[in-house]
Protein backbone atom coordinates (compact mmCIF):
# COMPACT_ATOMS: atom_id res chain seq x y z
CA UNK A 1 0.00 0.00 0.00
CA UNK A 2 1.11 3.50 -0.79
CA UNK A 3 2.09 5.86 1.81
CA UNK A 4 -0.82 7.31 3.29
CA UNK A 5 -1.43 11.18 3.51
CA UNK A 6 -3.73 10.86 6.71
CA UNK A 7 -4.48 7.84 8.88
CA UNK A 8 -7.24 7.61 11.82
CA UNK A 9 -5.77 6.81 14.78
CA UNK A 10 -7.90 5.39 17.93
CA UNK A 11 -6.68 5.02 21.25
CA UNK A 12 -8.84 3.16 23.32
CA UNK A 13 -7.32 3.77 27.05
CA UNK A 14 -8.79 2.15 30.66
CA UNK A 15 -10.87 5.91 31.16
CA UNK A 16 -11.00 7.54 27.74
CA UNK A 17 -10.68 6.24 24.10
CA UNK A 18 -9.90 9.14 21.60
CA UNK A 19 -10.22 8.90 17.47
CA UNK A 20 -8.34 11.38 15.48
CA UNK A 21 -7.40 11.93 11.67
CA UNK A 22 -3.41 12.20 11.51
CA UNK A 23 -2.14 14.40 8.57
CA UNK A 24 0.83 12.31 8.35
CA UNK A 25 3.28 14.66 6.88
CA UNK A 26 2.95 17.21 9.12
CA UNK A 27 2.23 14.63 12.26
CA UNK A 28 -0.82 16.67 13.49
CA UNK A 29 -4.28 15.68 14.51
CA UNK A 30 -6.81 17.49 12.15
CA UNK A 31 -10.04 16.11 12.92
CA UNK A 32 -10.77 14.22 16.91
CA UNK A 33 -13.37 13.09 19.11
CA UNK A 34 -13.08 11.76 22.61
CA UNK A 35 -15.58 9.81 24.94
CA UNK A 36 -15.55 8.00 27.51
CA UNK A 37 -14.43 4.08 27.13
CA UNK A 38 -17.22 2.71 29.66
CA UNK A 39 -19.81 4.56 26.94
CA UNK A 40 -18.41 3.34 23.68
CA UNK A 41 -21.52 1.42 22.48
CA UNK A 42 -24.21 4.01 23.63
CA UNK A 43 -22.35 7.21 22.47
CA UNK A 44 -19.42 6.21 19.71
CA UNK A 45 -22.35 6.74 17.08
CA UNK A 46 -22.55 10.38 18.18
CA UNK A 47 -18.76 10.81 18.36
CA UNK A 48 -18.38 8.87 14.75
CA UNK A 49 -20.90 11.46 13.40
CA UNK A 50 -18.83 14.39 14.98
CA UNK A 51 -16.18 13.27 13.37
CA UNK A 52 -17.49 13.08 10.07
CA UNK A 53 -18.76 16.49 10.36
CA UNK A 54 -15.58 17.91 10.88
CA UNK A 55 -13.97 15.66 8.02
CA UNK A 56 -16.87 16.88 5.64
CA UNK A 57 -17.04 12.97 4.43
CA UNK A 58 -17.51 9.41 6.20
CA UNK A 59 -14.07 8.23 7.02
CA UNK A 60 -13.11 5.72 3.90
CA UNK A 61 -9.16 5.56 4.60
CA UNK A 62 -6.56 3.00 7.01
CA UNK A 63 -6.57 2.84 10.81
CA UNK A 64 -4.23 2.24 13.62
CA UNK A 65 -5.74 0.98 16.83
CA UNK A 66 -4.39 1.54 20.10
CA UNK A 67 -6.18 -0.86 22.85
CA UNK A 68 -5.29 -1.36 26.87
CA UNK A 69 -8.65 -2.05 27.98
CA UNK A 70 -9.05 -5.24 26.71
CA UNK A 71 -11.00 -6.83 23.02
CA UNK A 72 -14.23 -6.75 24.42
CA UNK A 73 -14.29 -2.96 23.77
CA UNK A 74 -12.52 -3.29 20.14
CA UNK A 75 -16.14 -4.48 18.75
CA UNK A 76 -17.90 -1.23 18.52
CA UNK A 77 -15.03 0.40 16.96
CA UNK A 78 -14.40 -2.22 14.36
CA UNK A 79 -18.14 -2.43 13.73
CA UNK A 80 -18.36 0.92 13.21
CA UNK A 81 -14.97 0.91 10.85
CA UNK A 82 -16.37 -2.18 8.96
CA UNK A 83 -20.20 -0.59 8.58
CA UNK A 84 -18.35 3.01 6.98
CA UNK A 85 -16.41 0.60 4.31
CA UNK A 86 -12.66 2.07 5.87
CA UNK A 87 -9.55 0.56 5.29
CA UNK A 88 -7.37 -1.80 6.60
CA UNK A 89 -6.96 -1.98 10.69
CA UNK A 90 -3.86 -2.17 11.98
CA UNK A 91 -3.62 -3.36 15.91
CA UNK A 92 -0.64 -1.87 17.92
CA UNK A 93 0.96 -4.71 19.59
CA UNK A 94 4.35 -5.93 20.47
CA UNK A 95 4.62 -8.67 17.81
CA UNK A 96 4.29 -6.92 14.92
CA UNK A 97 6.73 -5.18 13.03
CA UNK A 98 7.59 -2.15 14.96
CA UNK A 99 10.60 0.58 13.89
CA UNK A 100 11.96 0.07 17.07
CA UNK A 101 13.72 -2.46 19.00
CA UNK A 102 11.90 -4.00 22.13
CA UNK A 103 13.62 -5.18 25.50
CA UNK A 104 11.11 -6.93 27.27
CA UNK A 105 10.88 -10.42 27.78
CA UNK A 106 7.51 -10.81 26.35
CA UNK A 107 6.58 -8.06 24.16
CA UNK A 108 3.55 -9.55 23.51
CA UNK A 109 2.68 -8.10 27.19
CA UNK A 110 3.56 -4.87 25.90
CA UNK A 111 0.84 -2.31 26.14
CA UNK A 112 -0.56 -0.67 23.00
CA UNK A 113 -0.13 2.30 24.31
CA UNK A 114 3.34 2.26 25.45
CA UNK A 115 4.52 1.09 22.52
CA UNK A 116 2.97 3.81 20.23
CA UNK A 117 4.20 6.62 23.00
CA UNK A 118 7.64 5.08 22.34
CA UNK A 119 7.92 4.86 18.37
CA UNK A 120 6.41 8.30 18.32
CA UNK A 121 9.58 9.66 20.54
CA UNK A 122 12.23 7.72 17.96
CA UNK A 123 10.39 9.13 14.84
CA UNK A 124 10.10 12.15 16.06
CA UNK A 125 14.08 12.70 18.73
CA UNK A 126 15.85 10.24 16.67
CA UNK A 127 19.15 10.14 18.41
CA UNK A 128 17.90 11.44 21.33
CA UNK A 129 17.37 9.20 24.66
CA UNK A 130 13.60 9.85 26.10
CA UNK A 131 11.90 9.07 29.17
CA UNK A 132 8.33 9.15 28.45
CA UNK A 133 5.65 9.76 30.89
CA UNK A 134 2.30 9.31 30.33
CA UNK A 135 -0.43 10.05 33.27
CA UNK A 136 -3.34 7.84 33.00
CA UNK A 137 -5.27 5.87 34.92
CA UNK A 138 -2.07 4.49 35.75
CA UNK A 139 1.38 6.40 35.25
CA UNK A 140 3.91 4.75 33.15
CA UNK A 141 7.44 6.10 32.83
CA UNK A 142 9.13 4.26 29.84
CA UNK A 143 13.60 4.53 28.82
CA UNK A 144 13.85 4.38 24.89
CA UNK A 145 17.58 4.86 24.39
CA UNK A 146 19.38 7.12 21.85
CA UNK A 147 19.54 3.68 19.63
CA UNK A 148 15.76 3.42 18.84
CA UNK A 149 15.24 0.71 21.90
CA UNK A 150 12.51 0.30 24.13
CA UNK A 151 14.77 -0.58 27.51
CA UNK A 152 11.79 -0.82 29.74
CA UNK A 153 10.38 1.28 32.60
CA UNK A 154 8.05 1.69 35.25
CA UNK A 155 4.35 1.45 35.91
CA UNK A 156 2.67 3.15 39.31
CA UNK A 157 -1.12 3.92 40.15
CA UNK A 158 -2.35 7.31 38.86
CA UNK A 159 -3.96 9.99 40.51
CA UNK A 160 -7.32 8.32 40.74
CA UNK A 161 -6.47 5.11 41.32
CA UNK A 162 -4.59 5.96 44.54
CA UNK A 163 -7.38 8.28 45.86
CA UNK A 164 -10.03 5.41 45.01
CA UNK A 165 -7.72 2.79 46.92
CA UNK A 166 -7.47 5.38 49.60
CA UNK A 167 -11.52 4.99 50.43
CA UNK A 168 -12.16 1.66 48.95
CA UNK A 169 -9.71 -0.19 51.15
CA UNK A 170 -10.06 1.83 54.47
CA UNK A 171 -12.84 2.99 56.95
CA UNK A 172 -12.82 6.46 57.88
CA UNK A 173 -10.98 8.12 54.61
CA UNK A 174 -13.60 9.77 52.02
CA UNK A 175 -13.90 9.12 48.38
CA UNK A 176 -12.60 11.93 46.91
CA UNK A 177 -12.31 12.87 43.01
CA UNK A 178 -9.21 14.16 41.45
CA UNK A 179 -9.13 17.94 40.92
CA UNK A 180 -6.99 20.19 40.05
CA UNK A 181 -5.99 23.70 41.69
CA UNK A 182 -3.04 23.65 44.30
CA UNK A 183 -1.93 21.48 47.13
CA UNK A 184 -0.18 22.53 49.90
CA UNK A 185 1.53 21.18 52.73
CA UNK A 186 0.90 20.33 55.46
CA UNK A 187 -2.95 19.54 54.50
CA UNK A 188 -5.39 21.18 56.72
CA UNK A 189 -8.08 18.52 56.90
CA UNK A 190 -8.45 14.73 55.63
CA UNK A 191 -9.38 15.59 51.93
CA UNK A 192 -6.25 18.10 51.56
CA UNK A 193 -4.34 15.48 53.20
CA UNK A 194 -5.21 12.72 50.66
CA UNK A 195 -5.12 15.19 47.79
CA UNK A 196 -1.52 16.47 48.50
CA UNK A 197 0.20 13.34 49.78
CA UNK A 198 -1.33 11.86 46.35
CA UNK A 199 -0.21 14.23 44.06
CA UNK A 200 3.06 15.29 45.80
CA UNK A 201 4.07 11.55 46.49
CA UNK A 202 3.76 11.20 42.86
CA UNK A 203 5.65 13.98 41.33
CA UNK A 204 8.65 12.53 44.05
CA UNK A 205 8.13 9.24 42.11
CA UNK A 206 8.87 10.68 38.94
CA UNK A 207 11.99 12.49 40.21
CA UNK A 208 13.32 9.35 41.41
CA UNK A 209 12.61 7.16 38.95
CA UNK A 210 14.07 10.16 36.28
CA UNK A 211 17.12 10.39 38.42
CA UNK A 212 17.91 6.68 38.52
CA UNK A 213 17.24 6.37 34.41
CA UNK A 214 20.09 9.63 34.54
CA UNK A 215 21.87 7.47 36.65
CA UNK A 216 21.65 3.81 35.04
CA UNK A 217 20.61 3.50 31.99
CA UNK A 218 22.75 6.34 30.08
CA UNK A 219 21.40 9.72 30.88
CA UNK A 220 18.21 11.53 30.03
CA UNK A 221 18.77 14.06 26.69
CA UNK A 222 14.58 14.60 27.09
CA UNK A 223 11.29 14.06 29.22
CA UNK A 224 8.47 13.42 26.93
CA UNK A 225 5.05 14.05 28.53
CA UNK A 226 1.32 12.98 27.94
CA UNK A 227 -1.60 11.89 29.48
CA UNK A 228 -5.07 13.38 30.75
CA UNK A 229 -3.60 13.52 34.36
CA UNK A 230 -0.33 15.02 33.66
CA UNK A 231 -1.38 18.89 34.22
CA UNK A 232 -2.06 17.76 38.56
CA UNK A 233 1.86 17.03 37.56
CA UNK A 234 3.17 19.34 36.04
CA UNK A 235 3.55 22.01 38.71
CA UNK A 236 4.71 19.81 41.07
CA UNK A 237 7.85 18.24 38.91
CA UNK A 238 11.50 19.88 38.91
CA UNK A 239 12.57 18.44 35.54
CA UNK A 240 12.19 19.89 32.00
CA UNK A 241 9.49 18.58 30.06
CA UNK A 242 8.03 18.60 26.44
CA UNK A 243 4.76 17.51 26.90
CA UNK A 244 2.88 16.16 23.98
CA UNK A 245 -1.26 15.79 24.75
CA UNK A 246 -1.58 13.82 21.27
CA UNK A 247 1.39 11.26 21.78
CA UNK A 248 -0.33 7.92 21.63
CA UNK A 249 -2.36 9.04 18.66
CA UNK A 250 0.44 10.46 17.04
CA UNK A 251 2.70 6.90 17.70
CA UNK A 252 -0.24 4.92 16.76
CA UNK A 253 -0.65 6.73 13.16
CA UNK A 254 3.54 6.08 12.80
CA UNK A 255 3.01 2.28 13.81
CA UNK A 256 -0.02 1.94 11.47
CA UNK A 257 1.64 3.76 8.50
CA UNK A 258 5.04 1.57 9.20
CA UNK A 259 2.84 -1.75 8.87
CA UNK A 260 1.30 -0.55 5.96
CA UNK A 261 4.39 0.29 4.06
CA UNK A 262 5.18 -3.21 4.65
CA UNK A 263 2.38 -4.63 2.90
CA UNK A 264 1.02 -6.45 5.77
CA UNK A 265 -2.32 -5.07 5.95
CA UNK A 266 -5.19 -6.82 3.83
CA UNK A 267 -8.55 -5.45 3.11
CA UNK A 268 -11.78 -6.20 4.01
CA UNK A 269 -14.43 -5.62 6.90
CA UNK A 270 -12.22 -4.75 10.17
CA UNK A 271 -9.31 -5.80 8.51
CA UNK A 272 -6.47 -6.38 10.93
CA UNK A 273 -2.69 -6.08 10.45
CA UNK A 274 -0.75 -9.21 11.12
CA UNK A 275 2.61 -8.38 11.39
CA UNK A 276 5.44 -10.02 10.16
CA UNK A 277 6.89 -10.75 13.82
CA UNK A 278 9.31 -8.68 15.51
CA UNK A 279 11.53 -6.52 12.95
CA UNK A 280 14.75 -8.12 12.63
CA UNK A 281 16.68 -5.43 15.54
CA UNK A 282 13.77 -6.87 18.24
CA UNK A 283 14.75 -10.65 17.54
CA UNK A 284 18.56 -9.75 17.44
CA UNK A 285 18.44 -7.94 20.81
CA UNK A 286 16.20 -10.76 22.44
CA UNK A 287 18.92 -13.49 20.91
CA UNK A 288 21.86 -11.83 22.35
CA UNK A 289 20.55 -10.86 25.84
CA UNK A 290 19.11 -14.25 26.05
CA UNK A 291 15.32 -13.25 26.94
CA UNK A 292 12.72 -15.65 26.75
CA UNK A 293 8.89 -15.09 25.52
Amino acid sequence: MSDPARILAVDIGNTNTRLAVVDMERLRCEARVSLPTAALGRRLARAWSSLTRQLGHAWRGPSGMSCVAGPLVLRPVLGRLARAGAGPVVHVRGAMDLPLAIAYRRPRALGADRIAAAVYCVQRFSGRSCVVVSAGTAVTVDYVTRSGQFAGGAILPGHSLQLLALARDTTALPRVAAAGGRDRLPGRNTVACMTAGVRYGLAGALERIVAEYRREAGGVDLVVTSGGAWPLLAPLVRFAFRHEPDLVLLGTALCARHALARGAARPGRGARVRGRGQSSRSRGHRRAAGHRA
